[in-house]
């Protein structure tokens, strides 16, 4: 086990290489062409991926805490609207980092994180484990599930938390799913805190649906928020393949689980 905490950024560097290695191919033909065909076929799509690597490498430098720490700026969007309850649930931990921020805040709540951790994420269960104990933390545990089908019983948390995590899950086609799962599971009168990709109609392809499902489940919206209304977003962070269609959603359920 490392001796210091793994906390990644959401930009995973197996992407930037990927991308970077295809880029220095087309490059390399390129130059060793000159001016011919396949110069011509070449430098094309190394501009393309080479414009696509710079993006990527900004959109890591500005979530990483030597660029702008934009990725603990919107863990804090998240955590400023947790009510300390007794029983929280984040939902797509990843790493384990907002799940043990929140439990460093709420050190006499329950704390679970749970994530699918699928091979291709720099995540594990392991890894989250190992920076609550070099974080000294104890009031927390990890467990394996997906969102859309979530195995805690009805109206058992207290709060749940999710962030950029419910337009990653690949078992359901309807993103909305994990939101009918994490209002099913949430209390009576529970807080849930969702940040996620609601305005990009690649997930969310109906604007709305998301609004009425949390409503049609028993749940009250009382912040319907754009991220870039609340944090000035530089580039790239406010391209369309970032954070410009994130939205953060909070408030009660209200009613029970029908």
């Amino acid at each position: 086990m490392k001796d210091k905490p793994e906390y990644s950024t959401w930009i995973r560097k197996k992407k930037i290489y990927t991308i970077g290695a295809i880029a220095l191919i087309f490059t390399g033909l390129a130059f060793c062409s000159f001016i011919n065909l396949l110069f011509l076929l070449s430098i094309i799509p190394a501009l393309f991926f080479l414009y696509i690597m710079f993006v990527v490498s900004m959109n890591h430098y500005q979530f990483s805490k030597k660029g702008g720490d934009y990725q603990n700026k919107v863990h804090n969007l998240v955590i400023e609207r947790v009510i300390g309850t007794n029983k929280i649930l984040d939902i797509g931990c990843g790493n384990g980092n907002l799940t043990i921020k929140i439990a460093k805040q709420y050190p006499n709540c329950d704390i679970i994180g749970l994530d699918y951790w699928g091979i291709e994420w720099e995540y594990a269960a392991s890894i989250c484990e190992n920076n609550a104990r070099l974080e000294n933390v104890s009031n927390i545990k990890f467990v394996q599930g997906s969102a859309s089908k979530l195995s805690f019983e009805n109206d058992s948390i207290d709060c749940i938390v999710s962030c950029l995590a419910f337009h990653e899950v690949q078992d359901t086609k309807e993103k909305e799913d994990c939101l009918k799962e994490a209002i099913r599971v949430l209390k009576l009168n529970g807080h849930f805190i969702f940040l996620d990709l609601f305005d990009d109609s690649k997930y969310y392809p109906i604007r709305t649906k998301y609004k009425e499902v949390i409503t049609n489940f028993g749940g009250r919206i009382d912040e319907d928020k754009a991220v870039r209304e609340i944090l000035n977003l530089p580039f790239p962070l406010d391209n369309k393949r970032s954070l410009k269609y994130a939205r953060i959603i909070s408030g009660l359920k209200k009613s029970k689980y029908a």
